[in-house]
């Protein structure tokens, strides 16, 4: 060990000792390097990153030693002890430093925003795009980086300034809306209506599924799950179209859903484009307009053609009767014949399905029921005509009653009754007399020509006169029967008798000649008016025939009235059906004719059969009937209550009784232009009250609580009634509302607390709109359940196809914010229920929409869905009443007067209703024939 030694040296200042000790000085190692967490990072607005800095020696071995930090831009990017905060776009450099060696960290600030797990707008590019993260898409916050797409595939279609590149750092548990917003003066040649949202791939751009354009905001938006560039598309215009399935073959009552494909000139497929469906024959096959949901309603042959963008595809449709069904006498019942013996007219019977249409190739069996004899053949099938019949019927060898059944697979069968006599009895051969002398020769004996089988009656003489009521006819009325040649046939028996109108015969019951003519002995007619006459023959074609005459009012020297007519025939079982009033009638679109169809049934004699159901149903047109099902009165006649038309055009009603000739019977009338109108809303166009007392008078029959107003009645009190009186006041062209308010319904999807469907709420294919305005699936049905409904679903029985006179009145959204719609929520569905309506080949301007009275306890929010409806209104072109303006100074905040409530600040007071009525009524005749 060194001796430690002492240096002082004195100065002036003081003295200063230098000492030495056994060690030498080490001067401190330093800093060469700085080792950075990281060179370079890119961030978002507000996001933070720590950075952590290292000094290092030459062998790079870390030092402690202090770190300052510095920033190039503390208006881009700030650092406090590492942690960087990003403050705007822009680039900022990041400097550590340690005794003077520093180290650069590069950071990039980018548009866009953190993604939270509690879910957040972002938003970027100046407002240009928006992505609304719901909760739980991310689980910990991450950035998303909005920008300016610089490399994207090439489109014509690609709308200029809205390509942009979404970066996420994580893909998204839970998709994300995407709002882009365009330029309209950016698009050309495609409507804006079609915008859609894009995704790009290496080599072509994908459409974004569900995505929609919001016309008011100018936006378009999509759901998107994660990273990439995205862009805003024109339409693209269809270049072809497909229908499936193709030439299919269908039986009536089937119902088949076609579909639509349309594809560009690549041949990409196009969704969301509006299809509208027709039918060349609608009483073969209904189609409804929008969802090509068809049924088959008459055998025959029908094109289907869908038509997208003017662009048109079709299908033939081949319809087939159903299946065997029914089975029915079409001759031979009735006869007589000699035991032992064929009867003139072989049994035949017609075999139909459920809607009374003929079925050929059924199989129909023969059997002897009774009586003992024969048939053959036992079995036939059905020609053309659904009929079939056997060749020969031989009566058994007993007197009496004798029957054979026919029947078809599935039970069906008919009986056909006939009477077999015994021959007449002849006298035992006399013992032959001596020989006379052999006579002169005489001329041989002709035997009797045969006598051919009488086939047909028709009317001779005597139909169409007119005579003095209480008079004989100048022409006595007189029938032909001929066989199956037209050659005449004598000694047929026909039965006369009175039809309508009262009078009386004699010579009811008439026999033909040799020229097979047999004449009635008379027929004085009845009271003034109508008189009609039938004449029957059971088991020919043509019978029952019917005589018409006019009785006149009588002058002096009329003959005295005739005596009392006998009482009334009693009558056998029903055999036919015919026609007896209102076929061939004209009536408005959605009127019920003048006369209300009605039938006769008759026994084989002719004699009126009372208490015989009659089922009518709609064939074609899409009317609606009430009383569908009638019963014949004392008259033999069955009359339906009212048959309402419904398209413009051919209407068509099926009268049917199984088993009778003559069934189905078809009634046709021609619907005439009109004008008709759907009200389709909530309570306030459902229920009707007066003044502004608060009870009810009438609810529409589709509602969730009476009093039910009928289809097709309403209360004077109800919106629809109001239409109705005030337009009838005003024009002599027909109208009729049909109204489709429920109360508590909103514009949207779901069901209300009442199980009511909402407007946009689908049920078998079918949304309560389509249903119920525009008459899809007709007679469609809501799917209705619960202790509101307690029928179950109610069928939309006033629906209708519209027409080039028809009109839709939309008041809807008041209960929107209840059910958690946003008044831009609101907004989609309304322009929806547009495009339906357009769609469907209407005019906008045939679309009525109204903005909403206040509904104060909505904190405001009807307010704003009334400045949507009228934008909506002016970027539409639909019509549009001021409900709002009428009810309210401030756009439907508050009421401006109790008188124009009920007194529960929700719904108004009859004079608004009748307001409303004068304001949709002077607008619908400048648009329709008056």
């Amino acid at each position: 060990m060194r001796l430690q030694k002492t240096l002082l040296v004195v100065t002036a200042m003081g003295i200063i000792s230098i000492a030495s000790s056994c060690r030498d000085i080490v001067a401190p190692t330093p800093v060469t390097t700085i080792s950075l967490s990281d060179i370079s990072a890119e961030l978002v607005p507000q996001e933070t990153q720590q950075f952590a800095a290292t000094p290092k020696d030459a062998s790079g071995l870390a030092l402690t030693r202090p770190v300052s930090w510095t920033t190039s831009a503390p208006g881009i990017a700030t650092v406090d002890n590492g942690l960087v905060t990003a403050k705007n776009i822009g680039t900022a450099t990041i400097t550590a430093t340690s005794e003077g060696v520093r180290a650069d960290v590069s950071v990039v600030v980018s548009d866009g925003g953190i993604a939270l797990p509690s879910g957040n707008l972002i938003v970027g590019l100046g407002g240009q795009v928006k992505l609304d993260v719901p909760s739980a898409a991310v689980s910990q916050s991450g950035r998303i980086i909005i920008a300016q797409a610089l490399v994207a595939p090439a489109s014509t279609r690609l709308i200029p300034g809205t390509a942009v590149s979404l970066r996420t750092q994580a893909p998204l548990a839970q998709a994300a809306l995407l709002i882009i917003r365009y330029d309209p003066a950016q698009i050309a040649g495609s409507p804006e209506s079609g915008l859609r949202l894009y995704q790009a791939t290496p080599s072509a751009w994908l459409p974004v599924a569900g995505s929609w354009v919001d016309l008011t905001t100018k936006t378009v938006q999509g759901k998107i799950t994660g990273s990439g560039v995205y862009a805003i598309f024109a339409q693209a215009s269809v270049a072809s179209v497909s229908v499936g399935p193709s030439a299919p073959g269908i039986r009536v009552g089937d119902v088949a859903t076609f579909t639509a494909v349309a594809r560009d000139d690549d041949s990409n497929q196009l969704d969301n484009r509006v299809t509208t469906w027709t039918s060349s024959a609608p009483d073969v096959v209904r189609i409804d307009a929008s969802t090509g949901v068809a049924q088959a309603k008459s055998p025959g042959s029908a094109t289907v053609k869908a038509t997208i963008e003017g662009v048109s595809a079709s299908t033939t449709v081949s319809v087939t009767p159903g299946s065997a069904a029914n089975i029915s006498i079409a001759g031979g019942d009735g006869q007589s014949a000699d035991t032992s013996s064929a009867v003139a007219i072989a049994p035949s019977v017609k075999v139909t399905d459920a809607a009374g249409f003929a079925v050929s190739g059924a199989t129909v069996t023969f059997a002897v029921a009774s009586g003992g004899g024969s048939i053959s053949p036992t079995a036939a099938t059905t020609d053309a005509a659904g009929i079939a019949s056997a060749d020969k019927w031989t009566l058994g060898k007993p007197a009496g009653p004798n029957s054979v059944t026919a029947s078809i697979a599935g039970g069906a069968s008919v009986t056909i009754s006939a009477t077999a006599t015994q021959p007449a009895a002849q006298a035992p051969p006399a013992p032959p007399p001596p020989a006379p002398p052999a006579p002169p020769a005489s001329p041989p004996v002709t035997p009797p020509t045969p006598q051919p089988t009488p086939t047909t009656i028709a009317i001779f003489a005597g139909d169409g006169q007119t005579a003095p009521a209480l008079s004989a006819l100048p022409v006595r009325p007189a029938v032909k029967v001929t066989a199956a040649n037209g050659a005449p046939v004598r000694d047929v028996v026909v039965t006369f008798s009175i039809r309508s109108g009262g009078g009386s015969i004699t010579g009811e019951t008439a026999t033909t000649d040799s020229a097979g003519i047999a004449t009635i002995g008379s027929w004085i007619v009845g009271a003034g008016g109508g008189n009609s006459l039938f004449a029957t023959r059971s088991g020919l074609s043509g019978s029952p025939l019917i005589f018409v005459a006019t009785a006149t009012v009588g002058s002096p020297g009329s003959p005295p009235p005739p005596p009392p007519l006998p009482p009334p025939q009693l009558s056998g079982p029903p055999v036919t059906m015919a026609i007896y009033a209102g076929e061939g009638q004209s009536a408005a679109v959605g009127a019920p004719v003048p006369v209300s169809p009605a039938v006769l049934v008759t026994d084989a004699a002719g004699v009126p059969v009372n208490g015989v159901s009659v089922t009518f149903s709609v064939r074609s047109g899409g009317g609606t009937i009430i009383g569908e099902v009638a019963t014949t009165n004392s008259l033999g006649v069955a009359t339906l209550g009212r048959w309402t038309l419904g398209d413009v055009g051919g209407n068509s009603l099926f009268a049917t009784r199984s088993g009778l000739n003559g069934s189905p019977l078809i009634f046709t009338a021609v619907a005439t232009a009109g004008v008709r109108i759907v009200t389709f809303g909530d309570s306030n166009t459902d229920a009707g009250w007066a003044g502004t007392n608060p009870i009810a008078v009438a609810t529409s029959y589709v509602s969730v609580e009476g009093p039910y107003a009928g289809p097709n009645t309403h209360s004077p009190t109800q919106l629809a009634g109001k239409l109705e009186s005030t337009w009838k006041a005003l024009s002599a062209v027909s109208i009729a509302a049909v109204n489709h308010g429920i109360s508590g319904t909103w514009t949207g999807s779901g069901r209300t607390g009442s199980g009511a469907p909402n407007a946009r709420e689908t049920v078998a294919g079918v949304t309560r709109f389509a249903g119920e305005v525009l008459g899809a699936a007709y007679p469609w049905d809501g799917g209705e359940t619960g202790p509101y409904f307690p029928n179950g679903s109610v069928k939309r029985v006033a629906a209708f196809v519209p027409g080039p006179n028809d009109f839709v009145y939309v008041s809807l959204g008041t209960n929107d914010p209840t059910g958690g719609l946003t008044s831009q929520e609101t907004a989609i569905n309304l322009n929806w229920m547009i495009d339906q309506w357009i769609g469907a080949g209407h005019q906008a301007d045939h679309f009525i929409l109204t903005t909403l009275a206040p509904r104060p306890s909505t904190n405001g929010a009807i307010v704003l869905i009334n400045q949507q409806i009228r934008l909506i209104a002016t970027s539409r072109s639909v019509y549009l009443v001021d409900i709002a303006g009428r009810t309210s100074d401030d756009n439907g905040g508050t009421w401006r007067s109790s008188a124009d409530h009920i007194g529960d600040f929700l719904h108004y007071s009859e004079p608004v209703r009748d307001w409303i009525a004068t304001q949709v009524v002077s607008y619908m005749r400048t648009k329709a024939p008056i």
